[in-house]
């Protein structure tokens, strides 16, 4: 209950972007959660991503890349123990590792990856697609390939016209304006 308590204080210290906060609360309960339900647990899993996060968003590429590798070795060893949401998790933050790394191919190439198991999980229309699209789009635009780029972002607008208040529509358009 404590390793939750702090989980979800670190999330609005987030929110507010105290990266430094809530880092060490996550570490916090990070060793809570790996002393009293061990490091197969699902709730640490979830908190080490949540770390490697942080400490991406710090810039810390190095630390942020041994911490994905810890999780994708728990996930791997516990295969059949994990859900379908763990491992695109974990894929879609080695793409974000990737593209702030500046290996862009890389990166497009998890995108991808978790875009299939995202997909995966549906048997309708995958509500997180336009994010995907909006993720791959940026990919292309690193990369010098401005159709692609456009093909997708253009892709994820009409995805999203059901939310025309969303931001991700409002990012898009400035990538897009960008591209012009």
């Amino acid at each position: 209950m404590v390793a939750t308590a702090l989980f979800c204080h670190s999330h609005a210290l987030l929110s507010v972007g105290d990266y430094t906060g809530a880092e060490e609360l996550v570490r916090r309960s990070a060793a809570i959660r790996r002393a009293h339900h061990g490091e197969n647990s699902m709730g640490y899993v979830d908190t080490l991503l949540t770390l490697a996060f942080l400490v991406l968003r710090q810039e810390r590429l190095e630390e942020s890349k041994e911490l994905l590798d810890r999780v994708r070795t728990i996930l791997t060893s516990q295969a059949s123990g994990f859900s379908a949401n763990a491992w695109e998790d974990l894929v879609r933050m080695e793409a974000q590792w990737y593209f702030q790394s500046g290996d862009y191919d890389q990166a497009e190439n998890s995108y991808l990856e978790a875009l299939e198991k995202h997909k995966a999980k549906y048997t309708g229309p995958a509500p997180s697609t336009p994010d995907y699209l909006y993720r791959l789009g940026r990919c292309a635009v690193r990369r010098g390939n401005e159709h692609l780029a456009k093909e997708r972002f253009d892709k994820a607008l009409q995805l999203l016209q059901e939310d025309p208040s969303s931001s991700l529509m409002a990012a898009i358009q400035t990538e897009l304006d960008a591209l012009e």
